[in-house]
């Protein structure tokens, strides 16, 4: 017998795939506004979305493996049908305060050019249409791989400012030696 909570979960993916469905079967010219479609889901009480065309697959685990001495953002790293893939929790890239929730939790596997990366979410809410002319600048200081907001105040997430944030945050500045 499905738990309620699988049962609500598979039903979220459902939606998430109908809706990648539904963009796909546009025509071209309706594709092509200057709209893009993105994944939202939460990070805390934040709302954050990424561009489905860098959206590679949402998997659900509870198994991220720690690895010593890896500093933050990442976290560990997860077994994707039998490929080792590094996941970042975004919390302290994306200023959100408060402990990563236990339990099993999507992980949003993206592709950036160093190759597959994920993404530790707490939910996922699903599609929305985020008009790329219409995003709100003001509301994204402090916060350098946000490249805006909605009106509803989604942070839109930049995937390659993100990347290297992340690498920049793993690999602290070392003074230079005196000769």
């Amino acid at each position: 017998m499905q738990s309620l909570q699988g049962l609500e979960l598979q039903q979220d993916f459902e939606q998430i795939l109908l809706g990648r469905a539904r963009v796909l079967a546009l025509p071209l010219e309706a594709a092509s506004s200057p709209g893009e479609d993105m994944l939202r889901f939460a990070v805390g009480e934040e709302l954050f979305a990424i561009p489905i065309s860098a959206l590679r697959e949402v998997v659900m685990t509870a198994m991220v493996t720690a690895v010593p001495g890896v500093p933050q953002p990442f976290v560990g790293l997860a077994n994707v049908r039998g490929a080792l893939m590094p996941v970042l929790d975004p919390r302290s890239l994306l200023g959100v305060r408060g402990p990563r929730p236990a339990g099993i939790h999507p992980i949003l596997v993206v592709a950036t050019e160093g190759g597959a990366l994920g993404l530790w979410a707490d939910r996922v809410d699903g599609l929305i249409r985020v008009e790329l002319d219409e995003l709100h600048w003001g509301h994204s200081e402090g916060v350098a791989c946000v490249g805006g907001r909605t009106s509803d105040l989604t942070g839109v997430i930049d995937l390659n400012e993100f990347v290297q944030a992340a690498r920049g945050a793993a690999i602290p500045d070392t003074p230079e030696l005196e000769a």
